[in-house]
Formats: C-alpha cells, structure tokens, sequence
C-alpha cells in the first residue's frame, strides 16, 4: 500500500500487539495462513485488499489517499503552523481528534509525528498515554524518512531535556545523523543548543544557537528567530560580555511582531544583565518596566534592592511573594534571601534548608542562581570558620564558571 510512509505490516503487528493478538489468533480470525501474516508483518508488500481486510477485523476503517487529500495539506499547514509558533493547543486537539480515525491511511506519518509534538509540547510527562504513545513512535521511528526520523528524534530529546540530559543529548545525537532540512533542521539546532546551555557548555550553547539563527532567518521564522536571539543574548549575559548581550536585548526591543508579553521577557534579562555589570539603578529601571509580576520578576527586585541597601523594599516584595503559585525550590529561594538579607539568622535547620536548596537547583538550569546559592553557603562556612567545607563549596563554583 503506497504512501503510509512506513510499511503497512508493521502497522498491523502494532495494532495485533496492542490487542494483546497472536499470530495464531489473528490467522483464525481472518481467514489467512499464519506464515502469510507473519510475512506481511515482516514487510513484504500484498494486494490492497488484504491489508483492508486485517483492518477492517480490528475495527479500523481504510481511507483512500484521495479521501484523505484534504487532510494530508491540513496536517502540512498545522505542521508548519506550529513551528511558527502560531498554533494553540486548542486547535491541536481539535485536529488530532478529528484526524485520528484516518490514521491508517496516506497521512499515517503526519498524524504520527504531530502527535509526538503535541505530547511534547503541551501534556505533562506523567501522563500514561502519552508515554505509551512515546514508547510506540519510538519503536517505529526506524521505518520513517530521514527527515521524519530527524523531528522524532529531536523531539523524543526535547521531551527528556530537564529529565535525562544525557539522553536527551543522544536523541539529538541520532538527529543530527539524518543531514540537513527544512524546518526541522533548525529547530533541531536551537534545541541543542538549549541543553549546552542548561548544562553549562556555553560555546556549544552559543555555536548551535547560532546555527538555528542562521536557519531560522533563512525560513523566515520571526518568532523562533527572537527566541533565539534572547538566548544568545542569555549566553553572552552568563558569559560576563554584558555589553554585547545589552546590545542584543536593546535590539529585540525594537522589534514590532513580538508581543508586549514577549518583551517583558526582555526587560528582565536586561534587568538582571545591569545587575550583573553593577548597574543597579538601570538594572531597577528595566525591572520595573515589566508587565508581570513573576517568580523572577521578584527574585531579581529582592536582589536590586539588597545591592541598593534598601531592606524596606525587601521586606515589602518578600510579603508579595506569600501571594504566588511557586513550586518548593521558589519558594526555598525566597525563604534563604529573607534569612541572608533580613532576618540573619543562619542556624543549623538554615545550612539544611541551603545545602538542599543547592541540589534542587542543580537540577534547573538558572546557573547564576545557582553561583548565588553557592556563594552563600561559601559565607556560612567562612563565618563558622569551616575552611575546609568553605574550600570545598569554592572548588565546585570555579568547576561551574
């Protein structure tokens, strides 16, 4: 059957096994010899009909590559909608399911990885059915093109990026062996440079984003092309050139398609870029142009306000903070910076409450936070004079600068 993209057989075999079917079972259902079915199942190509048949036994209707025309370009447009950042996960849904029945047909491969984007992108990496939907494309990834292949595994990597760095890294790995193309390749590229700069490795952070710029502005995409140029900005900020990562921010501040949500993005990076470089007035200034009220938004205030002396203002944006949704590491954060700034009371329960705030941050990618912690716990020691512990905490700061 042409056009599935991956040979109809194995479909079969998936659905077989997905009812808990063996060959033998399936054989006196249908009427076909078990060695006829195992060959199908292994690949080899039959007559229409009979895949139509298999089909129609487990309830699954077969769709005409002309019945499914409209479907395929409809799939094509919303493929390429959501690389331009410009689907919701409403409208997903809605295509998803309003597709899933045509499945088995000519549009099997795009049904599939938009799919795989969706999962990623939108469910949470709990959720049963989307992990058992990742294990089946994962297992069939193989039968696709290269460029399909190189999306799956981009994504099944983006998918484990603040899970499983390293493989994460080997998923991108594979990716990278399918060549160059289109829109995939580019995205591919940002993703990788994402986890270099999660973990710290901000010449591969910045060489890959760097390719995806290169990409992105050769396909016209505007919108990834802005993300990317702030993460770049990001790098060059957390490589201490807050010059040239100034000059960037200011000039995505003048771009006229990105959203005012989008350029609040950008005055809390400058913001903390002058914190930084020691300019705390400016760094105040592009902080308080922001237009949401959030975790960092907070967190770089207390620490403008702490470089000002301003224990008032500390005080004041620490009860604000009361009012939010954080998770356990924010609101951690905020309970050191109160004791580190105003209460001063570092006793026993507060080196606990350090010491395991620094390994949950270890896990995130908010690497200044994390030199922030460090250098508090390097104090304490230095205060209860433990040089030893103090050095020890020092040695993993320069590792990680």
């Amino acid at each position: 059957m042409k056009n599935y993209g991956i040979p109809m057989g194995i479909l079969i075999r998936n659905e077989r096994k997905k009812r808990n079917l063996t060959v033998v079972q399936l054989s006196e259902e249908t009427n076909y010899s078990r060695s006829y079915l195992s060959r199908i199942e292994n690949g080899a190509e039959v007559d229409e009909s009979v895949y139509i048949n298999i089909l129609n036994y487990f309830g699954i209707k077969h769709y005409t590559e002309v019945e499914c025309e409209n479907y395929s370009k409809l799939l094509s447009d919303i493929m390429l909608d959501l690389i331009y950042l410009r689907c919701s996960k409403d409208k997903l849904e809605k295509i998803l399911l309003e597709i899933e029945p045509y499945k088995y047909s000519s549009i099997y491969a795009k049904y599939m990885i938009l799919k795989l984007m969706y999962y990623v992108l939108f469910i949470e990496s709990e959720n049963k059915e989307k992990m058992k939907f990742i294990d089946e494309i994962d297992e069939l990834s193989y039968l696709f093109s290269a460029q399909e292949q190189q999306v799956i595994n981009d994504y099944l990597g983006y998918e484990l990026i603040n899970k499983d760095s390293n493989a994460a890294k080997e998923y991108f790995t594979t990716a990278l062996t399918f060549g160059i193309h289109n829109y995939s390749t580019s995205i591919l590229y940002y993703h990788i440079g994402i986890l270099n700069y999660r973990q710290n490795n901000l010449c591969e952070a910045l060489y890959f984003c760097m390719k995806a710029h290169d990409r992105f502005s050769l396909e016209l995409n505007h919108i990834r092309l802005f993300y990317t140029q702030l993460h770049i900005a990001n790098i060059f900020s957390i490589s201490c050139n807050y010059d040239q990562a100034n000059i960037i921010y200011e000039r995505l501040l003048k771009s006229t398609i990105i959203p005012d949500e989008d350029k609040t993005i950008v005055y809390s990076n400058m913001s903390w870029n002058h914190y930084k470089a020691g300019n705390f007035n400016e760094a105040l200034s592009y902080s308080m142009l922001q237009s949401s009220k959030n975790y960092a938004y907070y967190f770089h205030m207390v620490m403008i306000y702490n470089a000002l002396d301003d224990k008032e203002e500390i005080c004041n944006l620490l009860k604000e903070t009361k009012q939010l949704k954080l998770n356990e590491l924010q609101t951690n954060i905020f309970n050191i910076l109160e004791t580190e700034f105003i209460t001063h009371d570092k006793n026993i329960k507060y080196l606990s409450l350090l010491l395991n705030t620094y390994e949950n941050a270890r896990n995130s990618d908010e690497a200044d936070i994390l030199s922030i912690l460090n250098n508090f716990i390097v104090t304490y020691y230095e205060e209860k004079r433990q040089y030893k512990e103090a050095n020890y905490y020092l040695r993993i700061n320069n590792k990680q600068s």
